[in-house]
């Protein structure tokens, strides 16, 4: 496979990934709004390790640990989705969706901060440039139906440690090759099943709701299917292109598509949740789209000379 190729696979696996994780928003108010989200949180992740325990045992998939050392594929699943989602969940529980929205919009700078600090690799001066552009037009997006004066400090202050988890995560995914997408996948899987069912079984054991929890995705169609778009879609299929697109185009480009998610959620609140698509988000979004160009724009370029020596 040629650079050119292989550069456009990396683009195509981030669009797809970022496309996944815009619809998972309509999707998560699904879930949280028959249940809790520890509940929803713990059987997207048991959904999804099962999709990836039979694609391995049938032989769809191949997984390969034995021998090697698994402490920076662990490591890399401690941050994500462990320790992301589980402060994520608790700060979304209390800030508003502006708040949250714009705090979950720095990910691509703090993405550039830890693929310096972890890789080793500045960014040069157009990737900094596109993934500036492409944040303002993510927080025109977040703030186009106003801001709340009223902070919520702990709130963010998880959110914000969420975020630099997210981003520590995509660098020590790209720093670990020896693993393959698969590999990083089902880890990412085992680790969000092993922490996020128990979780919510304790929680639901609390409240005296562990029938209803168990059952829930058996009686009611709508938790179903968040269940399965979450684990499946989003966990599996999702955590698997942004593996594959970190490895081939890296952090810092990978991040700077982190606004298509934006868009996609705002497309689909409008098309599915008959909402109003204000003007000041039509900004927005062709910020976010030229951010996602610049970003990028230099590489292209270069695959270009290069296919054309």
């Amino acid at each position: 496979m040629n650079s050119r190729v292989k550069d456009l696979l990396g683009m195509l696996s981030v669009i797809c990934c970022q496309s996944i994780f815009g619809f998972s928003f309509l999707f998560s108010k699904v879930g949280t709004n028959i249940s809790d989200p520890f509940s929803v949180l713990g059987w997207r992740f048991t959904v999804a390790f099962i999709a990836i325990a039979i694609c391995a045992v049938t032989g769809l998939i191949k997984i390969d640990l034995k021998g090697k050392d698994l402490r920076p594929l662990i490591m890399l699943s401690i941050f994500t989705p462990v320790i992301n989602y589980l402060l994520e969940t608790i700060g979304i529980s209390m800030t508003t969706s502006s708040e949250s929205g714009a705090m979950v919009a720095c990910l691509p700078i703090a993405c550039m901060i830890s693929a310096s600090l972890i890789l080793r690799k500045i960014p040069n001066r157009t990737q900094v440039l596109g993934i500036t552009v492409t944040v303002a037009g993510v927080l025109i997006c977040v703030f186009a139906r106003g801001f709340t004066k009223d902070l919520h400090m702990m709130g963010n202050i998880l959110i914000i440690i969420s975020v630099f988890s997210n981003s520590i995560f995509t660098a020590l995914s790209e720093k670990a090759k020896e693993f393959s997408s698969v590999e990083k996948t089902f880890m990412m899987l085992l680790l969000g099943c092993a922490t996020f069912m128990p979780l919510a079984v304790i929680r639901n054991a609390i409240t005296g709701s562990l029938v209803e929890y168990f059952t829930l995705p058996f009686v009611n169609k709508m938790f179903l299917a968040s269940a399965l778009y979450l684990g499946i879609g989003c966990s599996l299929v999702a955590f698997f292109l942004n593996n594959t697109a970190i490895s081939i185009i890296g952090t810092t480009r990978t991040a700077s598509f982190g606004g298509i998610s934006t868009i996609v959620s705002i497309i689909a609140g409008v098309v599915i949740m008959k909402e109003e698509f204000l003007a000041i988000q039509v900004a927005g979004t062709v910020l976010v789209l030229i951010g996602a160009y610049t970003a990028n724009a230099k590489a292209i370029m270069n695959n270009k000379e290069t296919r054309n020596q």
